[in-house]
């Protein structure tokens, strides 16, 4: 799936770094992104969460990122 632009912009990243947001699956009717940080994987995980039908997107992060992320991602 590709990275819808309001998602790119929530997160603030360029445009050149938007291939490290890669679609996870779809939580609670949305579909869920995550932004791994190439070569680093400390803190907690970004999440972002896209509505299509309003164009809404919330950004996740903390305990909650943990939770989507554990539920989504298989190893």
């Amino acid at each position: 799936m590709k990275v819808p632009k309001q998602i790119i912009s929530a997160s603030g990243l360029p445009e050149n770094e938007a291939k490290h947001i890669k679609h996870i699956g779809k939580y609670k009717g949305r579909d869920a992104f995550h932004y791994a940080e190439p070569d680093a994987e400390t803190g907690f995980p970004f999440i972002y969460l896209w509505d299509e039908q309003n164009g809404c997107v919330d950004e996740i992060t903390g305990f909650d990122a943990l939770e989507i992320t554990c539920l989504l991602v298989k190893d």
